[in-house]
């Protein structure tokens, strides 16, 4: 199921982005900085007409998430996607739930 994060979950998605940036090639060679991630989930339910953040979730377990932003394009008004980060535990890649 997907729902939206909510502050109950923050231990479970903050262990989740912990492996996250292990597995990164491309970050995991920089600090990760707790205060921030935690700030950018309380983003999601202070502004959420711009944050996105949802869970991947079976029940009680944390399968992944996706979290994004919503910005204006340097030439338009318009409203555009980003992602900025989408995992999924290393255990239940390439199912069901990678799709």
């Amino acid at each position: 199921m997907i729902i939206p994060y909510q502050s109950s979950w923050q231990e479970r998605v903050l262990t989740l982005a912990k492996q996250m940036h292990k597995e990164s090639e491309a970050h995991r060679a920089q600090n990760f900085y707790e205060v921030k991630v935690l700030k950018l989930f309380d983003l999601s339910l202070t502004k959420p007409d711009r944050i996105y953040f949802r869970l991947f979730v079976n029940g009680e377990t944390l399968i992944g998430g996706f979290y994004g932003i919503l910005v204006e394009p340097y030439f338009s008004d318009v409203l555009v996607a980003k992602d900025l980060a989408w995992f999924i535990t290393s255990n239940k890649r390439g199912g069901l739930a990678a799709a």
